[in-house]
């Protein structure tokens, strides 16, 4: 006779101390017990579903029972694959391949396992965001905790991360400031990349203070850090250039895609998913962004975005529907639209100045090698804010969540900001 349960080390619903979730297999006279890497406090555990009461006061109780759920599941059809061969399998060898399946986030015993927590933290992320944020965590931070570890020797624990003398973001900052490869493979990262690196260890962290791995304790060294970035936007003369240029196949879908992108302020992952079930009443489109924007209920909502005259003739020349590009990735989306802009003679002068490695570097580009499939997004925000749109309005649209991050796309240069405040310097007498 099968049973699978649930149970808790101590049952106690009076206890103060949180106890750990029990695997327990009882089969043909074998027994496997293992733990689930989880753990919670008594009261709020029914001991008759044998799964995690749905309060408010574990907000992660959803996915600890969907993990209970998986965790049952896939010890079934493990067992059952053996029961097809005729084997009898023991428990250690069905606790094995269930620790290592796939699709489970077991998390580990030991609870200064720095990697091992940072493993299932990544792939928990990689269920809840775009690929592009995983890969930050996966690829980068790795990447950089991982240079840091190997440099100084010594294993990285949690400990570690507080703010100690010596602690490891003091290294860690000086090796992303001056020691670091960036893309031009010089020495020293941007101080937006380096900003953007502290977040992302603070997301580990929260996690792990949300999920009980670590005790809490203050983040204030790890500020956010950022400058101000000169990014282009493109103006509505190079707009209608880049809408009549002569183009086929797979640069025509791409011209016409991004177009979108800068007439409704979607980024890649959206504009390059739409159909023609985003059409809504023959005059607006309808999505949900991959990224941001939550309703009162903390889901996603959607955006309803009328069409402008521009994005009108796309549909029409497209027979109201969209292109369908072949498989393609952000980075050759990008190759190809910068050259159909130097084809548009998008070619004006653009410099960009950043702190690398202490020093502050200037450089001079033409304009259609800085633009990416991004800038459709900063197109949108600042013509809309030139023409004197409500902010308000224009965020409704691009689903920034506040004003403070969505003037960071907001990009004037000294002439066209002067121009839109000139008629306040003249005072009617």
């Amino acid at each position: 006779m099968l049973s699978i349960n649930f149970n808790l080390k101590i049952k106690d619903i009076k206890s103060t101390s949180k106890t750990a979730i029990n695997l327990i297999f009882n089969y043909d006279s074998n027994r496997l017990k293992m733990g689930t890497g989880f753990s919670i406090l008594p009261k709020y555990w029914n001991f008759n579903t044998q799964r995690v009461k749905e309060v408010m006061e574990i907000p992660e109780s959803e996915e600890i029972n969907i993990q209970l759920e998986l965790l049952e599941q896939n010890l079934k059809r493990i067992y059952n694959k053996y029961i097809e061969k005729g084997i009898q399998p023991e428990p250690e060898i069905l606790k094995n391949e269930l620790i290592n399946s796939d699709d489970l986030l077991i998390r580990p015993k030991n609870k200064d396992d720095f990697w091992g927590f940072f493993n299932v933290f990544v792939e928990e992320k990689r269920k809840v965001v775009a690929k592009g944020d995983v890969r930050d965590y996966d690829k980068s931070l790795r990447k950089h905790l991982k240079k840091v570890e190997e440099k100084h020797g010594t294993p990285l624990h949690f400990d570690l991360f507080k703010n100690t003398l010596g602690n490891v973001i003091e290294k860690l900052d000086y090796y992303l400031e001056f020691e670091a490869v960036n893309a031009e493979g010089d020495y020293g990262l941007k101080v937006n990349t380096i900003g953007k690196i502290h977040k992302n260890i603070k997301s580990f962290l929260n996690w792990c203070f949300a999920n009980d791995v670590i005790s809490r304790f203050d983040l204030k060294h790890l500020p956010t850090i950022a400058e101000e970035q000169d990014n282009v936007y493109l103006t509505e003369d190079e707009l209608s250039r880049l809408q009549k240029l002569k183009l086929t196949d797979e640069d025509d879908k791409i011209r016409d895609l991004f177009l979108i992108g800068c007439e409704t302020s979607m980024r890649f992952s959206d504009f390059t998913k739409l159909t023609i079930d985003n059409i809504k009443q023959n005059e607006m489109l309808c999505y949900r962004p991959k990224k941001t924007t939550k309703d009162i209920n903390g889901r996603k909502g959607e955006i309803y975005i009328p069409f402008s005259d521009r994005l009108e003739e796309i549909l029409e020349k497209n027979n109201f529907t969209f292109p369908i590009l072949k498989p393609i990735g952000i980075s050759e989306f990008n190759t190809v639209l910068r050259n159909i802009c130097k084809d548009a003679k998008i070619n004006t002068r653009f410099v960009k100045e950043y702190k690398v490695g202490g020093k502050m570097i200037r450089k001079e580009f033409l304009k259609h090698d800085c633009v990416t499939s991004h800038t459709a997004r900063r197109t949108f925000c600042s013509l809309k804010y030139l023409a004197n749109w409500d902010t308000s309005i224009i965020i409704t649209f691009s689903g920034h969540t506040t004003e403070k991050s969505f003037r960071t796309y907001i990009k004037l240069d000294a002439l066209e900001k002067a121009l839109k405040v000139k008629d306040l310097f003249r005072q009617k007498r």
